[in-house]
């Protein structure tokens, strides 16, 4: 059972994930705090959900990344894969609507979240075949 578990496609993805997140999280850092994000209309309730969507995230991916049994790898990678491309995806929508103009620096944080939501679609099937 270990072997499948080490083996498991859920484990490389979550692996992945949690090497290129903080290489994301200071391009959308970086972004947000040099276009002052804390003066953007969006309401607190939404800052609080994104934030505990990626910790919830990143907690999910380290069990996946940790965990010994098959199945619990591979539903944390899958649950794990998708809220970061939730958070990805918000935070697009958020810079893009919200906003002053895309800089250089969002259009850094842009790409690299698009990257990672480009590997969701071809992730996901074999987590959860």
């Amino acid at each position: 059972m270990q072997a499948f578990s080490r083996a498991s496609p859920a484990r490389r993805v979550a692996r992945t994930l949690l090497v290129t997140g903080p290489v994301v999280g200071t391009c959308w850092a970086v972004v947000l705090i040099t276009a002052k994000a804390w003066e953007w209309p969006v309401p607190v309730v939404a800052r609080v959900l994104l934030g505990g969507l990626l910790v919830a995230s990143i907690l999910v991916l380290v069990t996946a990344v940790l965990a010994q049994r098959y199945r619990t790898v591979r539903r944390a990678g899958a649950v794990g894969c998708l809220g970061l491309a939730v958070l990805d995806t918000s935070m697009i929508t958020a810079v893009v609507a919200a906003g002053p103009g895309l800089r250089w620096l969002a259009v850094m944080a842009i790409v690299a979240s698009a990257a990672r939501l480009k590997c969701v679609p071809r992730a996901l099937p074999p987590m959860l075949a």
